[in-house]
């Protein structure tokens, strides 16, 4: 769960090339490190560590006080996956908003894959709908009330669909990285 919020917190602005440069860190979950290549490789320094951190490489402006704060909440156990999902939704996703740098946006991708809610689409995430409109051909993105029609079909993966669906839309556009990928993601949009 920790990593899930700093790895967003670090990531949502970023470019996805920076992101490979910088590791994959919901990997590394408890900071013990992961098997590569017959060695253990450790994509993410623990929290511990991160909060004695004066800097960051790669982090711009005030990114590594927000990173060290929630390091300071992870260690506080305010991260912690189950007692997160046991909450209220709204209650949650306020709890991660009172973290310096983490908005409705951030809160809320952060609650859905680090505390591994399977089956919820994100209100705030403004790519979703267009990357709806384009997965199933419609001619505009679907309203907050369509979008919650349409992700009933689904159930019980629709956080997983979203990721999907997010993934597509860069494949598509490239919005993100600059450069379209069609060939690796899904393929054609839905008919």
């Amino acid at each position: 769960m920790r990593s899930s919020a700093l790895w967003h917190r670090d990531q949502r602005r970023s470019r996805l090339s920076g992101r490979r440069s910088r590791g994959i860190l919901s990997l590394d979950v408890d900071g013990s490190g992961f098997p590569a290549e017959g060695r253990v490789v450790h994509a993410f320094p623990r929290p511990h560590r991160l909060t004695r951190l004066g800097a960051f490489p790669g982090l711009s402006g005030r990114k590594s006080e927000w990173l060290r704060s929630v390091a300071a909440a992870a260690l506080a156990g305010r991260l912690d996956a189950a007692r997160l999902r046991a909450q209220p939704r709204d209650q949650a996703l306020a709890q991660f908003r009172q973290l310096p740098g983490i908005g409705d946006f951030s809160a809320e991708l952060v609650l859905l894959r680090g505390a591994a809610d399977p089956d919820r689409i994100p209100r705030h995430e403004p790519r979703f709908a267009r990357a709806v409109a384009l997965a199933y051909n419609l001619p505009q993105p679907p309203s907050r009330d369509q979008l919650q029609r349409i992700s009933e079909n689904w159930r019980p993966c629709r956080t997983w669909v979203t990721l999907l669906l997010r993934t597509f839309l860069e494949g598509q556009t490239g919005e993100i990285t600059g450069k379209p990928h069609a060939a690796h993601y899904l393929g054609s949009p839905a008919e």
